[in-house]
């Protein structure tokens, strides 16, 4: 298996730009009038799949940065993350 090394991954960019407005619609409702959308199982589906995609992308970029790593680094870059995560 050959893991690659890149400092971005725009294709994980675009779906956490996507999912992002899509939480921020699960907040808002704004199809709560439009009964075909609202009650539509790909929309039901789509916002069920929003926050555990941030989850699953942080995982798989938190897995890239310390693959090569010590144990102790391995630690510490954890700890990082999640204080960083903590913090907003």
């Amino acid at each position: 298996m050959t893991i690659v090394n890149r400092s971005s991954y725009y294709g994980i960019d675009i779906f956490k730009f996507f999912f992002a407005i899509v939480v921020i619609a699960i907040h808002t409702e704004p199809f709560k009038y439009y009964r075909f959308i609202h009650e539509s199982s790909l929309y039901d589906a789509i916002c069920a799949m929003a926050v555990p995609y941030f989850f699953i992308s942080f995982g798989f970029l938190l897995f890239k940065k310390t693959h090569m790593e010590s144990s102790n680094q391995i630690a510490t870059i954890i700890l990082k993350a999640i204080y960083k995560i903590m913090k907003l």
